[in-house]
């Protein structure tokens, strides 16, 4: 049928391809239950192998195979040495992209530091250009030092170490806080550790002292680096493994920053705590979990917020309670219930005034009861001290109460049923 609604020259070309490739070409996919034999990566049970080789390792074979970069010896022929002593903001960033763009390719891999190979003069000029006016600049000069964290790690350590509190010093300028975190990020793990970055003199402690560091985004952002630190330790590159003394040190940092003045400090600072947390293992959780159970006295709302996010837990929930419930030292249950029964019953003081009948209404009321009793019960009794204190109002004020009280038929003749009459 489909060769009938074809016109002549569709069959016409279809005849020649066939006469091309007279036999149909073979499937270049199968289903596993149409192979004839099986595959080498299919186990006996018929389930494909798992792959042998992960893309992770597939990475790290690649730039093992990489020849380091000479980026000292590639700079005289870029534009770096003309453009750099521009006084253009424009010029040095362009500058900085030659250097950047004769790193070669991410991830980077720099020849080590050699007499040959001096990155002194370089790491000096971005040192310099730090300190420059426009925002851009500074960034460039960030990025380089970040490539040179990366591409040659640790032997830099001498020449970088001092720049940490510059960067987290600039990071008070918003332009800069995504260029500060990235730089910062590259020195952790390639050329610092915790234990430098935990510096009391030029770590993190120093950048976030309220008397040394009044800016808080610079507080913050320093504090955002641990927890990020936290979250990336054993995998940020050789130096970035955690101790039990570095546990300790972030602890004590984090309780100090619960009482700075800024209430986003005060967040980062719990976000240490929950980071903390968070690490996979149990090395360290009875260490986190006694700093956590400490702030209870000092700072219970952290200590209730950090329970209510999977924190510590307290020392009442680790002890046995039976099983009918919970008691407390407020009472049981039972007693529990019916304190919020009464408290529910109890009116609330606008509900009571609102019910609170006003004076006037009251005398009325009163002389109406008393005269109500004089007609059931015989003889009027003896006036009481409390109806003798009443004020009994005269007879044209009670007639006017009466007129507002929307009495039915109160207005009506005496021949018609009214109540008036």
């Amino acid at each position: 049928k489909i060769l009938e609604q074809m016109k002549k020259a569709q069959i016409t070309e279809l005849d020649a391809l066939l006469e091309d490739q007279p036999h149909p070409a073979p499937p270049t996919r199968q289903i596993r239950s149409m192979r004839k034999g099986k595959s080498s990566n299919d186990d006996q049970s018929g389930k494909p192998a798992p792959v042998q080789v992960d893309a992770a390792e597939l990475a790290a074979k690649r730039f093992a195979a990489r020849p380091p970069v000479n980026l000292i010896a590639a700079l005289p022929k870029t534009e770096y040495p003309e453009r750099i002593g521009n006084q253009k903001w424009s010029e040095k960033v362009a500058a900085l992209k030659a250097v950047l763009e004769a790193g070669g390719e991410k991830p980077y891999k720099l020849v080590a530091p050699s007499p040959s190979s001096n990155y002194g003069s370089l790491i000096g000029e971005m040192k310099k250009l730090l300190s420059h006016t426009h925002f851009a600049v500074v960034s460039k000069a960030m990025e380089v030092l970040a490539m040179l964290a990366e591409g040659v790690g640790e032997k830099l350590f001498p020449q970088l170490r001092p720049i940490l509190p510059t960067l987290l010093k600039l990071s008070k300028d918003k332009k800069l806080t995504k260029a500060v975190s990235s730089t910062v990020d590259s020195f952790f793990g390639n050329v610092l550790s915790f234990d430098h970055i935990m510096d009391q003199d030029d770590g993190i402690p120093s950048a976030v002292n309220e008397k040394e560091e009044k800016n808080i985004i610079a507080r913050k952002e320093s504090l955002v680096f641990l927890v990020r630190s936290i979250q990336r330790s054993g995998q940020a590159g050789p130096r970035s493994c955690l101790s039990a003394q570095n546990v300790s040190t972030i602890l004590a940092l984090a309780t100090k920053k619960l009482d700075d003045s800024d209430a986003t400090v005060r967040k980062e600072a719990m976000n240490v705590f929950l980071s903390l947390k968070a690490l996979p293992g149990a090395e360290y959780t009875t260490q986190v979990d006694k700093a956590i159970e400490s702030l209870q006295s000092s700072h219970a709302r952290v200590h209730k917020t950090l329970l209510a996010s999977g924190g510590a837990k307290s020392a009442k929930d680790s002890e046995s309670l039976p099983s009918s419930g919970k008691t407390t030292s407020v009472g049981t249950p039972r007693e529990k219930v019916v304190g919020r029964a009464a408290s529910a019953a109890r009116p609330s003081p606008r509900a009571a005034s609102a019910a609170r009948p006003s004076p006037r209404a009251a005398s009325v009321s009163a002389v109406s009861k008393a005269a109500s009793s004089n007609v059931n019960k015989g003889p009027p009794p003896k006036a009481t001290p409390e109806l003798e204190s009443l004020s009994a109002p005269d007879f044209d004020e009670s007639m006017h109460h009466l007129d507002r009280l929307r009495i039915p038929e109160w207005d009506l003749s005496e021949d018609d049923g009214g109540v008036r009459a």
